[in-house]
């Protein structure tokens, strides 16, 4: 059996993004606001790679089957 689990939670993306790019940006010495423009750069880019498993940056459908004892994350269906 499959069972899809549809969640939202509009900060937990958002947080885990923010905080992996403050912890992982290494100084560049070009100065606070080249700095902050790298991070944001990398904060869009890692949210436009997440919109596959995330709609609307807040929504992920989960599937587990019972059978395999899996659980797997769905891409985005872009049909409406």
């Amino acid at each position: 059996m499959k069972i899809q689990i549809y969640l939202k939670d509009p900060d937990t993306l958002n947080d885990a993004i923010d905080e992996a790019v403050e912890k992982n940006t290494v100084d560049t010495g070009y100065g606070e606001l080249v700095e902050g423009s790298i991070k944001e750069e990398l904060k869009q880019e890692y949210k436009d790679l997440a919109s596959t498993w995330f709609e609307y940056g807040e929504y992920v459908m989960l599937e587990i089957d019972t059978d395999a004892k899996t659980c797997v994350v769905l891409p985005v269906s872009r049909e409406k």
